[in-house]
């Protein structure tokens, strides 16, 4: 059987694992209601996001199913669109950190020795830093605002664990016989990084992925809570802060943006754990 045919194997029994796992099709399915929700945005809102449609703080109604804010914008319409912001910053920080540690626990787990030392050194120093109070810090410094500077912000610091978990994969890959007789006959370090080994450490590279999408939305919904965040932005840690000072008499301001981060989140976290279970059983319990 040709390497090929053993992986398609392999992912038709992950497959199969998977759809047995009611908890991962929940938070497949919660996913892919707040990925299409997001994309199609502009078609299922109601209003314009940034439109005062009506009377400051009303109530949910039939006419508006989430109420107005504080200056009579359709709530409904600014959650809808919030999702964009958290896919945005969760998807986008998520890519960065894959990219970046994907890179650097390739290089210090095929390489090892000095290199291997020095680049763990840099991971050491990153997961000693508490990241909140990093995140602050760099957001109060330079004045970065926007969701896009956010999404670069927290993977800064995203990238460390997946880097660990590739850095220890690629230590015992290299040593196996496909990866021997690929270096005796003298294929390029690229070539069989991206050729064999890469190819061999996807699943916790899937799974890792997918965790810290969750972990990214509620980050940028606790730094915009915060006042970190870009005011003019349509995300839901900016109506979360813009909610609390109505909390006692104007509950919904708070309490949709609040659900919408909640389910999207456990939603991400329930695939995660789907896919961790089923592509990777290595990994139950460690991350």
């Amino acid at each position: 059987m040709t390497q090929f045919a053993q992986r398609a194997v392999t992912w038709s029994e992950n497959w199969r694992r998977f759809r047995k796992n009611k908890a991962a099709l929940i938070g497949g399915l919660i996913v892919l209601a707040v990925v299409i929700t997001a994309i199609i945005a502009p078609v299922i809102s109601p209003y314009n996001p940034d439109d005062v449609v009506a009377g400051r703080l009303q109530p949910p109604s039939n006419k508006f199913w989430f109420g107005t804010d504080g200056i009579g914008r359709d709530c409904l319409s600014r959650v809808v669109w919030g999702s964009r912001t958290a896919l945005m910053v969760g998807l986008g920080a998520s890519l960065i950190s894959v990219i970046v540690g994907v890179a650097f626990g390739s290089i210090a787990g095929y390489y090892g020795g000095i290199i291997d030392d020095a680049m763990m050194r840099i991971c050491e120093i990153l997961l000693v830093i508490p990241s909140f109070f990093l995140y602050i810090l760099i957001v109060s410094i330079f004045r970065v605002r926007g969701p896009e500077y956010i999404a670069v912000l927290l993977a800064l610091t995203g990238w460390t664990e997946l880097a660990k978990i590739v850095r220890v994969d690629f230590f015992s890959l290299k040593e196996r016989e496909f990866t021997k007789a690929a270096i005796g006959l003298g294929a390029s370090d690229i070539h069989i990084i991206f050729r064999y080994l890469l190819p061999n450490d996807l699943a916790p590279i899937i799974v890792v992925a997918t965790m810290n999408i969750a972990g990214f939305i509620i980050m940028e919904a606790a730094l915009s809570f915060i006042g970190l965040g870009d005011p003019t932005a349509c995300s839901w840690g900016i109506m979360l802060s813009q909610g609390r000072q109505y909390i006692g008499y104007a509950w919904w301001l708070a309490t949709f943006p609040g659900l919408a981060t909640f389910i999207t989140a456990v939603g991400f976290n329930f695939l995660g754990d789907g896919l961790r279970d089923s592509l990777d059983p290595r990994l139950r319990g460690t991350i």
